[in-house]
């Protein structure tokens, strides 16, 4: 098997799904992960975070990278420890020196091959990176990102952190395969299929474990939506998910609507005139996901994760 290289841009320590793609990732045969990034806040908590899972899992010779915690035009709290932080036991690992950002633009210039980049946090790294090196666009065979929604009005959380960043990868030119809304919030994890975890008492369930433990105290939610772990399957090319080419907007202004991300594609018009709302409107043509077999996606998950030792 020809395995797809890939680099994960993560916002790793609030939300639980992060660490989970992670895990999720280590188990998929198909992907060889070049390495970890981490984006806005601490990310330096962020890197320490996705390191432990690393090392746990047996993977930790794989770099982790804290990567830009300010986005282009907000603020960030760059002090604040996410909650999945685990005092002691991650205080004592050390951070790569080299930047996220130039991370990912070496990796790629040198890699024999085109890699992916998945995207499971704001694209702040990602956009600095498509500007600091013009080259990197066409030693990317594409970005697979968890961000935005586009069949319902909704600002999703990656894109709203940083819109500007999105803007910039949207319109970068770069292949774009976007798991949104749409299919994601489709997968959560019930009660059953969470308690699957436990019997596996693998090191990694174990931590996971903890981990889903200290979301569930700073959150008040008790199932996990694979949110993350989706957007991992979709750098796969599985069959559980269904795409539609769409031309992608992300709004900038707005008081209520600043991050929305929106298609504007007819399917009932011509190709062309596609191209000619890309040129006229700075659009993207994105790969966006609209179907998933979600009950499938959540037991191949489950099945991937407990495999990881």
């Amino acid at each position: 098997m020809t395995r797809i290289p890939i680099i994960i841009d993560t916002d790793i320590g609030d939300d639980i799904d992060d660490a989970l793609a992670i895990a999720f990732a280590l188990g998929c045969p198909e992907l060889e992960l070049l390495g970890v990034t981490t984006v806005l806040g601490n990310t330096a908590a962020r890197a320490r975070i996705a390191a432990h899972l690393l090392q746990t899992a047996g993977a930790g010779s794989i770099p982790v990278h804290a990567g830009c915690g300010e986005p282009f035009r907000q603020t960030a709290d760059t002090v604040k420890v996410p909650c999945q932080y685990l005092p002691g036991e991650m205080d004592r690992l050390p951070v790569a020196d080299q930047h996220a950002v130039d991370f990912i633009i070496e990796t790629a210039l040198r890699s024999p091959e085109p890699i992916t980049l998945l995207t499971i946090g704001p694209l702040t790294n990602v956009a600095v990176a498509l500007l600091r090196e013009p080259g990197l666009r066409e030693k990317l065979l594409r970005i697979v990102m968890m961000g935005g929604a586009y069949y319902f009005h909704f600002v999703e959380w990656n894109v709203y952190c940083d819109p500007e960043a999105a803007d910039i990868v949207f319109r970068s030119g770069t292949p774009i395969t976007a798991v949104g809304l749409d299919v994601t919030k489709r997968c959560l994890m019930s009660h059953s299929q969470l308690d699957r975890l436990s019997p596996g008492d693998t090191p990694v369930t174990r931590l996971l474990l903890g981990l889903i433990d200290r979301w569930q105290a700073d959150t008040g939610r008790k199932c996990p939506i694979l949110h993350d772990a989706l957007a991992v399957y979709g750098a796969i090319n599985g069959g559980l998910l269904g795409f539609e080419r769409e031309a992608v907007s992300v709004e900038l202004s707005g008081i209520r609507t600043r991050g929305l991300t929106f298609n504007l594609t007819d399917r009932d018009r011509e190709e062309q005139l596609v191209t000619a709302a890309l040129e006229l409107a700075g659009r993207s043509v994105v790969e966006v996901a609209k179907r998933v077999e979600a009950e499938q996606f959540v037991e191949l998950f489950l099945d991937r994760v407990l495999s990881v030792h």
